[in-house]
């Protein structure tokens, strides 16, 4: 299973209108990367920071718990 995609044109768009913090994303020629649920969660597992295990909970509760 893979645990990270890259986002094809139209996805990037969409991120890059919907968070204006990734405004800038709409100049670059590198289609960006995204990790899905569960490479967030190995991710957290590996960094064993509270900032990162905080993160993963809040997507995981945001995703599963609305």
């Amino acid at each position: 299973m893979n645990n990270i995609f890259v986002l094809d044109k139209y996805e990037k768009k969409e991120v890059a209108k919907n968070f204006d913090r990734l405004n800038k994303l709409k100049y670059s020629a590198v289609e960006p990367t995204a990790f899905t649920e569960r490479g967030l969660y190995m991710l957290a597992t590996i960094i064993k920071s509270p900032l990162a295990t905080n993160t993963t909970l809040s997507i995981v509760e945001t995703r599963y718990c609305t």
